[in-house]
């Protein structure tokens, strides 16, 4: 039971350690007077898409 709850939460946790230190909501809330609204949506939706796919990267990693 334990080795498939720990194969189960290596995706989000891989996605969690390179979406939370990338970027966040109160630091675009921070700089949003600096960069435009595009900059500050494709930074966002960069560091989704590279969190989903290391998430997805984990998951193939762990369970392979």
């Amino acid at each position: 039971m334990a080795g498939a709850l720990r194969r189960l939460l290596v995706g989000p946790a891989a996605a969690l350690l390179v979406t939370l230190p990338a970027i966040s909501l109160p630091s675009l809330f921070i700089v949003r007077k600096v960069f435009s609204k595009r900059v500050l949506s494709m930074a966002a939706a960069g560091v989704a898409v590279a969190g989903v796919a290391a998430g997805l990267v984990a998951i193939v990693a762990f369970h392979g």
